[in-house]
């Protein structure tokens, strides 16, 4: 399996998880836009047929039920599931660990329906890789979904990145932009503050790597842990070099107010590791409460922003066109 070096070390970690011959559910959820449905395809694509792809998707209810439960304009969201179908198929899966080929449904984008048998289980596929939004929710059927798998990685994209795929996403499949856009804030993004209560009940919380403008961006998201100092800074590295990333890209919400005032030296020894390890650090959000209280920090961000290391770009967007 020749994958991207991110994808081939998530892999790696997924295919790990069968133990002792039994087959292991890995479930990966996150936001609309995520990355949910490339990671898993990625894992699936294992040799042998020692991994195999059970989307969520295949569990939309159809138009037809959707209408009658006045829940068309909502679709996608968690009541338009039919998670006990989805249960069911799970307990089937664990149950078998391989006595029989099974058949897996999809949803279909360009029929805008689910679809039968589109996938299958084999005999020998050791690990089920299933994704969807839902699948640590603390609710009725996805409680019990959640006892069946394993382990549950949250994939944590930034917002501006998954709104740009959302956005792609429906106008590719028919939507006007303007469409598209009441779609993403009347459907998507109430659909992902609940996926995101979800956070603190999943096993690994993965930021995307995402290629802006040909180079590899380690995408932290808002949530998570802050950049206050050394440990903080080398975890970060670690994780960028591990991933083949090129810059890593920390929200402002993210970084400790110690970072920001320079006499404590923090901003400094940050800078200096991921230089020493030839990476960048794009500090991407709105600073300018800090950048007002100190004027030497503001020189000082002025000279970064001019440089190759460390960025301070106000939006996503500010990044990647420095990054053309």
């Amino acid at each position: 399996m020749d994958l991207d070096p991110d994808l081939s070390a998530l892999a790696a970690d997924a295919l790990a998880l069968p133990r002792d011959g039994r087959r292991a559910v890995l479930g990966l959820t996150g936001p609309p836009g995520a990355g949910k449905s490339s990671l898993a395809r990625a894992i699936a694509g294992a040799p042998d047929g020692v991994a195999a792809y059970v989307p969520l998707d295949g569990f939309h209810l159809s138009n037809a039920q959707l209408d009658r439960l006045g829940l068309r304009a909502r679709k996608g969201s968690e009541p338009s599931f039919d998670v006990w179908g989805y249960v069911a198929l799970l307990r089937r899966l664990v149950a078998d660990d391989g006595a029989r080929e099974v058949y897996v449904p999809d949803f279909d984008r360009a029929l805008d329906e689910p679809v039968a048998a589109r996938h299958r289980v084999p005999p020998r596929a050791r690990l089920i890789v299933t994704e969807g939004n839902y699948l640590a929710a603390d609710l009725p059927g996805w409680r019990e979904a959640r006892a069946l798998m394993d382990e549950v990685w949250y994939l944590d994209a930034p917002a501006e990145i998954r709104d740009a795929r959302l956005m792609g996403r429906h106008t590719e499949h028919g939507r006007s932009p303007e469409a598209a856009r009441a779609w993403i804030d009347t459907n998507d993004a109430p659909n992902a503050a609940l996926v995101a209560e979800s956070r603190g009940r999943c096993d690994r919380v993965i930021s995307p790597v995402v290629l802006l403008c040909g180079t590899r961006v380690l995408a932290l998201s808002p949530d998570g842990p802050r950049l206050a100092g050394y440990q903080d800074a080398m975890d970060l590295i670690g994780d960028a070099l591990g991933r083949a990333a090129e810059v890593v890209a920390v929200p402002a919400e993210r970084v400790a107010d110690t970072f920001f005032s320079l006499r404590t030296g923090v901003a400094g020894e940050i800078a200096q590791k991921f230089t020493g390890y030839r990476l960048r650090l794009a500090v991407v959000g709105d600073i300018s409460r800090h950048t007002a209280a100190s004027s030497a920090l503001r020189d000082w961000v002025r000279e970064a922003d001019r440089g190759n290391h460390v960025w301070f770009p106000a939006t996503w967007q500010e990044l990647t066109e420095r990054l053309r």
